[in-house]
């Protein structure tokens, strides 16, 4: 839960032989839930790129006094490829909850989000024979 003021820190783990697809732009988005409370959260940056290094910090603050229930979801889409070989997508989203009565406080809060990507199951080979008579 954020309470008046910090920085949410997404950090993205791939796997072992992965890395982020260059020139894909691997990014987050956030978004206030209910809309009507976007007016009382202010977030220095609604959209950005992921770092290579998978980690991104976003800072917050609570303006006003937001409505129960407002939520700050911030939704990854990350682009990512075994090493010369397959890439891959993968979609992953965050709900972090607002209080709605902490009092405003100068102590800035760090919210880490962390999400470690899992390697793909790994796919059957088909195989076939063709004979001649």
């Amino acid at each position: 839960m954020i309470g008046a003021s910090g920085e949410l820190v997404v950090s993205i783990n791939l796997p072992s032989g992965y890395h982020f697809t260059k020139g894909a732009n691997s990014r987050y988005e956030v978004v206030v839930e209910p809309p009507a409370s976007a007016d009382s959260v202010s977030v220095e940056s609604m959209r950005g790129s992921l770092r290579d290094s998978g980690l991104s910090r976003i800072k917050f603050k609570r303006t006003g006094a937001v409505d129960p229930g407002t939520t700050l979801n911030v939704n990854c889409k990350i682009y990512y490829c075994q090493q010369e070989d397959l890439c891959l997508f993968k979609q992953v989203s965050f709900e972090v909850p607002v209080l709605t009565n902490q009092p405003d406080s100068t102590t800035k809060q760090a919210i880490d989000l962390a999400y470690s990507v899992r390697p793909p199951a790994s796919t059957p080979v088909f195989t076939s024979t063709l004979t001649f008579d």
